[in-house]
């Protein structure tokens, strides 16, 4: 069960390799320092936690996360939902990475909320990358609503190599000070490796940066092309591999092939 699982990592089993057999609830961080595979089998976890108010138990130091640092690890075949309210670094899966970091078939339906002026750095997905990440077949469609800095896949890292393979960003990020990305807001000496990756415009102006585009490798796409099926279709490029699939009517953008099994066709 979940609640044995969180008890065994806050109690220092930080390489616990994890299969979720149902949908779980998890209000608080966990113990940081996590280097298992967490396997959510297309379930879901609800990661809702914090407090505007700051001297809540639930907030902590402020930084709100699943795993408050994670180690070289890998997350997959897993939903996260709920709403996040953070002073800075809250993101759902981390609030800092610490070694090589594998995310795939994630779907982040988070909303994320920064309480102070702080450098925020917030996320839909990690917050800080202190080491490689790899994001593959994942997709951001919820909401950052930071006060400073913040990104839709990354929110800030300095001098590491992150890819992001057939992902989409749908979501929005937001900030009342500082800078925004699409995708990853990093410095400009991090190398960005970006393959068959699609966007809907949303607040941020660049893809991937801070104040300024480092790696724009991603394509453009409507409200109509994600609800028709058409965004689906594409980001399975020659459908030998159906990576992507859509509930078309009932579910009204692309997810990963983990939670589903409605693929898509391309009419006449």
């Amino acid at each position: 069960a979940w609640d044995t699982a969180a008890e065994q990592i806050n109690g220092g089993n930080t390489s616990l390799n994890i299969k979720l057999e149902a949908d779980v609830e998890q209000h608080s961080t966990l113990a940081s320092g996590y280097f298992g595979t967490l396997d959510g089998q297309g379930h879901t976890i609800d990661v809702t936690m914090g407090s505007e108010d700051l001297t809540d138990t639930n907030v902590g130091s402020g930084k709100v996360s699943l795993f408050g640092t994670i180690g070289g690890a890998t997350v997959r075949n897993v939903v996260f939902t709920g709403r996040m309210i953070g002073s800075c670094a809250s993101a759902p899966i981390a609030s800092y990475s610490s070694d090589l970091l594998t995310v795939e078939n994630v779907l982040s339906l988070v909303e994320v909320i920064q309480t102070t002026t702080a450098d925020g750095n917030c996320s839909g997905m990690v917050s800080t990358a202190n080491a490689d990440v790899v994001f593959k077949n994942c997709i951001f469609a919820g909401n950052v609503q930071a006060t400073k800095d913040a990104g839709g896949f990354l929110g800030w890292s300095n001098g590491h190599i992150h890819s992001l393979e057939n992902c989409i960003m749908i979501g929005d990020v937001t900030i009342n000070q500082g800078a925004s990305s699409v995708f990853f807001r990093i410095k400009d000496n991090n190398t960005v490796h970006m393959t068959n990756c699609y966007y809907l415009p949303c607040a941020p102006t660049i893809l991937n940066g801070n104040g300024k585009e480092i790696a724009a490798g991603a394509k453009q796409v409507d409200l109509d092309q994600i609800a028709s099926g058409a965004l689906c279709y594409m980001i399975n490029g020659d459908q030998s591999t159906i990576n992507w699939v859509q509930q078309i009517g009932t579910v009204p953008f692309p997810v990963p092939a983990a939670f589903g099994t409605a693929q898509v066709y391309a009419s006449d």
